[in-house]
């Protein structure tokens, strides 16, 4: 859904969910177990997925071909579902050269004569050595792209998670064995794998990874959180920590708190935050009130932090309970008015209409509004069922052109 807000001749484009950087996560992968998501702001959020249209005459950006141009960096958590990849394969490189010769066929269909031109692999390392590369190609796509090294005795492995459902698709009960898929290969020596194994993980909803309480092995995962070659991999361990962790995890994890409070550090603060209410409960509460969400002299980046780990507990409802997020919620649209719509998503998708009235009126104020903030209070009026609501949504949104 696009909504267009015109001033004179600016015109800004501003895409439905773009306060979903807060938004529930029960039927979705949680926000706070990637490299970045742990501290991504709203303007970050636009910037990467929703950018901002200056001109509406403008022609859109070309898209860039997969053969030109140096290879992207794989993002973190490397995906072989069928979202991503119509077909997946091992190959390595033929006598000649002149040819990859597939090894191993993982998903879809065989490549014509069991080979494929190095001409169209994105990513091929020129230097590659002797081990199998786990090349994928989007459906419709000519051209495939390197995952990376594997060897061939991954293959039955990759096979099974080639076959897993997408995160969005797969149903609470089947989150059982799809961790038993992927646990024993976190951290693997083959580090394809590895980042196979961390993706498939991260991309579960919050409400999943807290039935893994009896399954963890703590001390590796201590072990993790501490390593700083796996600081983009830190946030998940760290939630993981809090689902399983014991009295030492809760006293560590409050000390790295408290330090992060006083230098208004935002690292990995998400997670952290969310690892200490999974280990004290709802008594946690009160604390993150007064240190982030009832203080004005937080930055941007601490305030989205602290509330990714309260929309992920509110998304649970389970060791914190809902009604208790929302009365911080109500508490961050008093103390942090121009952000305040930044919890309306959450709001909206938890049936919580009681906010309307504050909404209205910070809107009439006048006052100063991000404008995602400004969009996601609107959305959320016409969403509401209260006639207030729905009265003052017209006159609000013609106030806006």
């Amino acid at each position: 859904m696009t909504v267009l807000y015109k001033k004179g001749t600016f015109v800004k484009l501003v895409l439905l969910g773009v306060a979903s950087l807060i938004a529930s996560v029960g039927a979705s992968a949680c926000p706070l177990c990637g490299g970045t998501w742990g501290a991504v702001s709203a303007e970050e959020y636009l910037a990467r997925y929703h950018p901002v249209v200056r001109d509406s005459s403008a022609a859109p950006a070309a898209l860039p071909s997969p053969l030109q141009g140096p290879a992207p960096a794989p993002p973190s958590g490397l995906r072989i579902d069928r979202e991503t990849a119509a077909s997946a394969v091992l190959a390595v490189r033929a006598d000649d050269g002149a040819r990859l010769r597939v090894v191993a066929l993982i998903r879809g269909e065989m490549p014509e004569d069991g080979t494929i031109k190095p001409s169209w692999v994105v990513g091929l390392d020129r230097d590659a050595g002797a081990k199998p590369l786990l090349l994928i190609r989007a459906r419709k796509w000519q051209s495939w792209a390197n995952v990376g090294p594997s060897d061939a005795e991954s293959a039955d492995w990759l096979r099974h998670v080639a076959a897993l459902k997408p995160a969005t698709e797969t149903a609470d009960a089947e989150w059982p064995e799809v961790f038993a898929l992927l646990l024993p290969y976190l951290e693997n020596k083959d580090p394809t794998i590895a980042e196979i194994a961390y993706g498939g993980l991260a991309r579960a909803p919050y409400a999943a990874l807290r039935s893994l309480r009896d399954r963890l092995d703590l001390q590796r995962l201590r072990h993790w959180t501490a390593d700083p070659q796996l600081a983009d991999r830190r946030s998940l361990y760290t939630l993981l920590v809090g689902v399983g962790g014991d009295a030492s995890d809760t006293a560590r994890i409050e000390r790295q708190l408290d330090a992060a409070w006083k230098a208004k550090d935002a690292t990995n603060l998400g997670p952290l935050l969310a690892a200490s209410l999974e280990l004290r409960g709802p008594s946690r509460m009160a604390w993150i009130d007064a240190k982030y969400i009832g203080d004005r002299d937080r930055t941007r980046k601490e305030l989205d932090a602290a509330l990714l780990a309260l929309s992920v507990q509110g998304g649970a409802n389970a060791t914190i309970p809902r009604e208790r997020v929302i009365e911080s919620y109500r508490l961050f649209i008093d103390r942090h008015p121009s952000l305040a719509g930044f919890v309306a998503e959450d709001l909206a998708t938890w049936n919580y209409w009681d906010a309307g009235p504050a909404y209205i009126a910070l809107l009439r104020s006048g006052a100063e509004q991000h404008p995602a903030s400004r969009y996601a209070m609107l959305n959320y009026l016409r969403q509401s069922p209260q006639p207030d609501a729905k009265a003052a949504v017209g006159s609000l949104a013609k106030a806006a052109q």
